[in-house]
């Protein structure tokens, strides 16, 4: 008996620890129904562990809409049979019924990808939440920057996709959903919008997010253009239209050669005043320029910045001699700038011919040639000869025939320069401020103010040509004279020695707009033989073209020169006037360019006076132009505004480039591409007259009069407007 009593123990003890096993396993049970598992918090146990309280819905909030590449957090909140609620955001399964048009993440994260509508749930075991729509707002537009830019070959560039939005823009350059294209193999371009140049051509790039698309235009080239290609100082002359009138302004500026231009001087003659008191100061500003010589830049002045966009030219070490500029912004100025001389006055005991237009006393159009002399030392008094068309009054005398004989100017004052090569000037009973490119040339602006004055302002350049004959001052490059018999039957044969290609802007207002005339002239020694004058009407009426007959012309030794010829449109004759002053006339031959030119005044009685120039085409004119890279500006300003500038290449008979355009102040920059092919109308083929088709997205077409050296003068066939190209 006593041997058993230790095993009573036993038992005891071991039910001791069974019942203990039995509570612990009762306690892991009871953990385990709230431990993990995609069902367990459905049945957590409520205060006092007796009565479990079940989850009976799940409630969703978040963003109702947002715009693509947005993100936002949506929470999920679970609600009980025991009327509690719980937080449940990190613990449901989220999902998007459109996974493509926005995701969200295990932690309720939604991201816009694309534009549509998804519902977005939260799912915990058997209960899932309602749905909440969520919208994905499309961009109105998107922009791709740098808006048309220039790549050298070999070169890369990171351009850069911004989605526009109603309330503001999103940076979508790297953005999954974004697709980046070229559609050219000049330009390839990553998923990132790094864009490499492959070789020389025009590549569109467009970056793409759903149906919205936005893209530019790239000009690969082979030139390596920086802002180290600007010179340390530059002239400048811009023309405009305000309520007045023609507008004008004169001006040098100067740069570090690294984006800056570090300041400079102006005048200017506006209807909202004129720099009578001295010239203004350019103050600090930046430009940048693309490795095709295109660039803008900003020129402040008066508390206000002026946009611009420019090309660059006739590059001699490394320097840029030569600028074309227009405005891009919501002004509609146009004009050129050139490298400048340092400190350089004009020559003394020299003639100058100067050509000048804007606007009379009363604010009608008036146009003014001629050549003055600068007298034997800088500031003493000297005198010059000149014409001036006053709105149809020629020389004083109504009437459009080319008086005889000039007026006389005087006194002419010209003193030495200063800063920005800016020096002052009388002609006459009018004041001049004038910047001077180099001793041979300058830009002149009248800085009168008041009752009385004029507002007038040009060119002049320095007169180097001779005369042939004393008698009749021939002025075509001939070498030697041609005997006078010459002329009549056998004058066609002298056309080679005497094509001119010529210009004339005509006086512009707000309500006309500008007017312009090209063409190309034969001059011979005994009058004028043939040619097409393109007779572009201002901008209320259509382009005409116009053959020109024969006509008379008579130089004096000064080289002032009349002429007269009939043009002819169909049945319709008119006649055309004009005054020529002579600025140079290197002769050609037939193996030999001549460079002669000459500034012309119209003394039409029909339109408002027009001041241009006539540039000698080629001894042996030709058809198309050289190939190779061209700069070139075409503008019209009045009531309707259009500036174009860029840069255009030559190969064979295509012509492609990329051009700048201000329509009114709506900017874009488009591509240049088209066919060139010589003209055969109104005349054959052989006068240097052609026809580029088409040209770009705002100018279906234009024509060209190849003026040799001096380059290309166009005329719209389809716009009003007119400009010139220059070998870059």
């Amino acid at each position: 008996m006593g041997v058993l009593q230790p095993m009573k123990g036993r038992a005891h003890n071991m039910q001791r620890v069974a019942g203990t096993l039995i509570l612990i396993l009762v306690l892991l049970a009871g953990v385990s129904l709230v431990g993990c598992g995609s069902g367990s918090i459905a049945t957590i146990t409520s205060t006092g562990g007796t009565n479990p309280a079940t989850l009976s819905s799940i409630t969703v909030t978040g963003a109702a809409a947002l715009d693509i590449s947005k993100t936002a957090q949506f929470s999920a909140t679970g609600h009980y049979s025991n009327n509690t609620t719980k937080d449940l955001t990190s613990s449901v399964a989220w999902a998007s019924s459109s996974r493509s048009t926005a995701s969200i993440s295990s932690a309720g994260l939604a991201t816009a990808l694309v534009s549509g509508s998804t519902n977005i749930t939260a799912t915990l075991g058997s209960i899932v939440s309602h749905p909440v729509s969520l919208t994905v707002n499309a961009p109105i537009s998107i922009s791709v920057t740098p808006t048309g830019p220039a790549l050298s070959v070999g070169g890369s560039l990171q351009l850069t996709a911004t989605a526009n939005f109603s309330d503001g823009s999103i940076d979508l350059t790297n953005f999954s959903a974004l697709k980046w294209t070229s559609n050219s193999s000049a330009a390839k371009v990553n998923t990132t919008g790094m864009t490499t140049g492959a070789s020389v051509g025009l590549a569109t790039i467009t970056a793409t997010l759903g149906s919205v698309a936005g893209a530019t235009t790239l000009n690969v080239t082979s030139q390596s253009f920086t802002a180290a290609s600007m010179g340390n100082s530059y002239a400048f002359f811009l023309t405009s239209i305000d309520s007045r009138g023609q507008a004008v302004m004169a001006g040098s500026f100067t740069t570090d050669r690294k984006g800056n231009i570090t300041g400079g001087w102006a005048d200017y003659n506006t209807a909202k005043g004129v720099s009578s008191t001295g010239p203004v100061n350019l103050t600090a500003s930046t430009y940048t320029v693309w490795p095709d010589g295109r660039g803008e830049a900003d020129l402040k002045l008066n508390s206000q910045t002026f946009h611009f966009a420019f090309v660059l030219s006739d590059v001699v070490s490394g320097i840029a001699n030569k600028g074309q500029m227009i405005s891009f912004d919501n002004n509609n100025a146009f004009g050129t700038f050139e490298l400048q001389t340092a400190n350089a006055d004009l020559n003394t005991s020299t003639n100058y011919v100067f050509g000048f237009n804007g606007l009379d006393s009363t604010g009608n159009a008036e146009a003014e040639i001629g050549l003055f002399n600068t007298g034997a030392s800088l500031g003493s008094a000297s005198s010059g000869n000149y014409d001036v068309d006053d709105n149809g009054v020629v020389d004083g005398v109504a009437g459009s025939l080319p008086p005889p004989n000039p007026l006389t100017l005087s006194p002419v004052i010209i003193s030495a320069v200063g800063d920005g090569n800016r020096g002052t000037a009388t002609l006459g009973s009018a004041n001049y401020a004038f910047y001077t490119i180099s001793a041979s040339k300058a830009y002149f602006i009248e800085t009168d103010a008041g009752s009385g004055a004029t507002a007038l302002a040009g060119l002049a350049e320095q007169q180097t040509a001779t005369v042939n004959d004393t008698t009749d001052g021939y002025i075509e490059p001939l070498t030697p004279e041609t005997a006078p018999s010459d002329c009549g039957p056998n004058a066609p044969a002298l056309e080679p020695y005497c094509n001119y290609a010529f210009l004339l802007n005509h006086a512009a207002n707000a309500v006309n707009g500008t007017f312009e005339r090209a063409g190309q002239i034969d001059l011979c020694p005994c009058g004028m033989s043939g040619g097409i004058n393109d007779d572009q009407e201002d901008e209320n009426s259509d382009t005409q073209e116009w053959t020109i007959g024969g006509g008379s012309r008579n130089f004096s030794p000064i080289g002032r020169g009349g002429f007269t010829y009939a043009v002819f449109n169909g049945a319709t004759q008119e006649q055309r006037n004009a005054i020529a002053y002579v600025v140079t006339n290197v002769a050609g031959n037939d193996t030999t360019t001549g460079s002669s030119r000459f500034f012309m005044m119209s003394t039409d009685a029909e339109v408002s006076p027009g001041i241009g120039s006539a540039d000698f085409i080629n001894a042996v004119p030709t058809d198309a132009p050289s190939p190779g890279s061209y700069t070139f500006s075409a503008t019209n300003v009045g009531n309707t505004n259009l500036l174009e500038l860029g840069q255009a290449v030559f190969s064979g008979s295509e012509v492609t480039g990329i051009a700048y355009i201000n329509s009114n102040g709506s900017l874009s920059i488009v591509a240049v591409s088209g066919t060139f092919a010589p003209s055969t109308t109104p005349t054959t083929s052989g006068d240097g007259r052609g026809l580029i088709s088409p040209f770009n997205a705002t100018t279906s077409s234009l024509h060209i009069y190849n003026a040799g050296s001096q380059g290309l003068i166009l005329v719209a066939a389809d716009l009003s407007v007119n400009g010139r190209m220059e070998p870059q």
